[in-house]
Formats: C-alpha cells, structure tokens, sequence
C-alpha cells in the first residue's frame, strides 16, 4: 500500500486466504510503526466469489465479513 485517500479508508486485495492474512498483518505491523490504532469492531472485509469467508484476524481479534448481499437487500 503506497497512500490511503482517508485515515479510516483502506483497501487490500489478495487472491488468497494466506496472502490476505499476510496483507493485513503488514498493514497493522505498519500502523504500530507509525502509532497508529486500527478499530477492530469498524474493520471488516468482503470475500468475493469464496466457497466460504475466510478468518482473518489483527491481533488474535477476528475481523467480522461485509456482506454485500445483505447491505444491498431493500
């Protein structure tokens, strides 16, 4: 991730379960460098055509999955 648009806006794209695991492992390693704090209970992620949403997690905390299916409903 070379810049962020906003403090509370970030993006990670993996293909993979690992490779994202390892995406956001760097990125909060990079935020505690830098004394910055990441919002568990406001970051989630979305998992696009998985057989099933994989865990990630920050610090032993799982992160919780966006599901767009469910936000878009009317």
């Amino acid at each position: 991730m070379r810049e962020m648009l906003f403090a509370n806006d970030a993006a990670l794209v993996s293909h993979t379960n690992d490779g994202l695991q390892r995406r956001i492992d760097q990125f909060a390693h990079a935020c505690k460098e830098f004394a910055l704090t990441i919002s568990i209970k406001e970051t989630q992620f979305m998992a696009q055509d998985a057989p099933s949403p994989p865990t990630i997690a920050i610090n032993d905390s799982r992160l919780q999955t966006f599901d767009m299916k469910h936000e878009m409903s009317p």
